[in-house]
Parts: structure tokens; C-alpha cells; sequence
């Protein structure tokens, strides 16, 4: 699928090439929110994803967190060549990055520099509060950061509670399932720190958004970024699975995790599930369901 001529001539004046410049695109796998595509233009390859629907305006907060990350100057994310807005294009928002030759296959080297660079990451912090003065998209759905100095009420009130009532909304909760997930919340105390140290999370951490290039760098993509509990990082890493033993044991070897990370994990990342749950339906239920049993019976 091409972009719309509109999108493809703002490119063109993004990168100083005449409007006639001969624009091609080729397919590439994944991504099931945008449309993407690898475009050539000018001899030079970019990637480019465009969304021209009720998505077109995520790309500046995409473009926030990208540059966030790459300041703090540990993980490389790919260089940001040209930002669309629905407000300039007529409904239409794209994002233009430079293009990574991924390779097809990561070495556990390179998965062990990604446990290091992540660990550096992490103990590089310049908040003294959890969440972000914006807020963003994790995934398709808005992910609201307003900054709060205690993680846990972070935790209840941006992240569970918002999730809540977006499965209370879109009628996916049981009145047990309900019950539970309030019960839940209202002792988030018993089981997460109060303040722990705010780390800089990628927020969107699956094994998707890790590329690797040819010479086994690190690149992360498609960020929902907010300073928050590094173990909720670590934690959607083993939800999907993917990443190998080498990356744990690297990261560990800098910045060790508690033993309390094991437990806290898993309700780290029911987020992540209530947040699967409202955008692919009720396949993602009993998963949910598992975590809620698992902590209030």
C-alpha cells in the first residue's frame, strides 16, 4: 500500500527534493496499528509509517519518547527524519525514520549488550516523580502519565483504574471479575513499594519493538515511555516471551533486581493484559483472570 500523495509530498519537502522525485515503497512485516512501509526516495532509504484514521495524531509523543530514550544517551532508537500532523495534512499523521538493516537473526552477544544497555538505562534517572508531563499511547490506546510521587497510587490510578474503566466501558468485565480488580486496587499497598526509584521505562517492551542491526546494536522502537518501576520493564519482557536467559543475567550483573520482583511481576504486567484485553477483546480474559485469582482469590 502506498501513502496518500499528500503524505508523500510532504516528505518530499521534508527531505529538500523536488516534488516530482520518484517515490517507492516496499512492504514490511509487522505492525498491525499503522500502515509502514520501507520508502525510497533520493537514492536513500527510510521507513515510514502513516495512519490517516482516528490514530493520525500519535506520532509526536512517539517522536517524544524515541528522543527521551536516545538522551540519555545508553540505547540507540532510530533518528526521527520527518514528522506529519493531522492539522497539517488534513487528517492524515506520518512518521519518518531512518532505516535500520535489521538482522535476521541476534546473536546472544548482542541480547546480553541489550541486558547491560538496559540496566545503564534504567540507573539513569533525573525524575523524582512517576509518570511524564504528557501523555501518550500504549498501542492504540491513550496512556495517561500525570506525574504522581507515589508509585503505587501511579500505578492504581494511571495505569489499573484507567484500564478498568475503559473494560467497564467496553461491557468485557464479569461482575467477579469486577470485584476482584477493585479488591485488587484497593491493596496495592501490600505488594508494591511506595517509591521506588523512577526510572525512564520504555513501557512497551516486547520483543517487537527490539531491533538489532547488522553489527548487533540495540535499537529500541515504538515507546510508550513514563518514569516508573524498572521491574515493569522487565516484567512485559517475559510476558510474551522471546528474549533469552543471556539478557536477564546481563541486566542482573549491573543493576540487580529484589527477590520481591518475582510476585511483582506478574501484576506489572496485568496492565499489559487489561490493556490486551480492551483492544483485542475477550481472548485475553482468563489471563486476567489468572493474575486476579492469583492475588485476591
Amino acid at each position: 500500500m502506498n501513502p496518500p500523495l499528500k503524505v508523500q509530498r510532504s516528505i518530499l519537502q521534508h527531505l529538500g527534493l523536488p516534488l516530482d522525485t520518484l517515490v517507492q515503497t516496499k512492504p514490511v512485516s509487522g505492525g498491525c496499528i499503522h500502515h509502514g512501509v520501507r520508502l525510497l526516495a533520493g537514492e536513500k532509504s527510510y521507513f515510514l509509517k502513516w495512519n490517516c484514521g482516528s490514530l493520525a495524531s500519535v506520532f509526536p509523543s512517539e517522536v517524544d519518547g524515541l528522543s527521551r530514550i536516545a538522551q540519555k544517551g545508553v540505547i540507540k532508537t532510530p533518528g526521527v527524519i520527518a514528522l506529519g500532523t493531522p492539522e497539517e495534512l488534513e487528517g492524515c499523521g506520518y512518521l519518518l525514520l531512518e532505516w535500520i538493516s535489521a538482522s535476521p537473526s541476534p546473536t546472544l552477544l548482542s541480547f546480553r549488550k541489550l541486558g547491560e544497555q538496559l540496566a545503564l538505562h534504567h540507573l539513569k534517572t533525573d525524575s523524582v516523580f512517576f509518570g511524564l508531563d504528557i501523555d501518550n499511547y500504549i498501542g492504540s490506546t491513550p496512556q495517561k502519565n500525570s506525574p504522581t510521587a507515589n508509585w503505587v497510587e501511579f500505578f492504581r490510578t494511571q495505569r489499573l483504574q484507567f484500564q478498568f474503566e475503559l473494560a467497564l466501558k467496553n461491557h468485557l468485565l464479569t461482575e467477579t471479575q469486577r470485584k476482584r480488580l477493585q479488591k485488587l486496587m484497593d491493596h496495592l499497598e501490600k505488594w508494591l513499594p511506595a517509591t521506588p526509584k523512577p526510572s525512564l521505562l520504555h513501557g512497551d517492551l516486547w520483543i517487537e519493538n527490539v531491533l538489532f542491526d547488522i553489527e548487533g546494536t540495540p535499537i529500541l522502537i515504538d515507546p510508550a515511555i513514563y518514569y516508573g518501576d524498572r521491574e515493569a520493564d522487565l516484567a512485559f519482557t517475559e510476558l510474551f516471551h522471546g528474549f533469552p536467559a543471556d539478557f536477564y543475567r546481563a541486566y542482573q550483573s549491573v543493576f540487580p533486581l529484589e527477590p520481591e520482583y518475582q510476585e511483582r511481576k506478574v501484576l506489572y504486567n496485568l496492565y499489559h493484559l487489561l490493556n490486551h484485553l480492551n483492544i483485542f477483546g475477550e481472548s485475553y480474559g482468563a489471563a486476567v483472570d489468572r493474575i486476579l485469582i492469583q492475588y485476591v482469590g
